[in-house]
């Protein structure tokens, strides 16, 4: 019974140790971009967006930008976490490789857009709904951003990324169709 017991703990482990390698691969996989579903126009605003095959959460937000207008604006997608965390590092942005991660260069200032709900957790385009996303921005000290009307949109935290939902990346998608997202990364 014991041997049994040391053969099941020793295939657990082997198993977990599968398990953390294929997930690092992923993160770190040299795949190369693929923007195919999306506008890839020359001439045209740059956005990128690092996601991972096996997030719910990265998932959700390609549906969403397949929804989107995005005329004038190219989507680069890419699983490459070692190439985009060099892109992050040389703008000074440390990135902890948590997905999807969404950024451009507007006027020379990058715009980071980190996370985005999942289908479950997606209630009218926020995280939980609008109440709890902006509960939650004002517990972070974040800076909570309004439209004109007064209604909450999304979230910018006190070292400037912006809390992922449907707006943050409506918005960006807007600010790179007024202004120039230039392409800064080899993805």
């Amino acid at each position: 019974m014991k041997i049994k017991t040391i053969h099941l703990a020793i295939l657990i482990f082997f198993l977990v140790i599968i398990l953390s390698v294929s997930l690092i691969y992923s993160v770190f996989s040299s795949q190369t971009s693929q923007s195919s579903n999306f506008q890839n126009l020359s001439g045209s605003s740059t956005i990128y967006l690092i996601y991972s095959s096996s997030c719910p959460h990265c998932h959700h937000l390609i549906e969403t930008l397949q929804s989107l207008d995005l005329k004038g604006v190219s989507i680069i997608q890419s699983m490459n976490g070692k190439e985009a965390f060099y892109c992050l590092n040389q703008r000074n942005f440390t990135w902890n490789f948590g997905v999807p991660i969404v950024f451009a260069l507007v006027n020379d200032k990058l715009i980071v857009i980190e996370g985005y709900p999942s289908s479950s957790q997606d209630v009218n385009g926020y995280f939980l709904g609008k109440e709890k996303e902006e509960s939650f921005c004002k517990s972070m000290n974040g800076n909570p951003i309004y439209d004109n009307s007064g209604n909450y949109l999304f979230c910018k935290l006190p070292d400037g990324t912006i809390l992922g939902n449907k707006y943050a990346i409506e918005y960006l998608i807007d600010l790179c169709k007024k202004n120039s997202c230039q392409a800064f990364c080899s993805l």
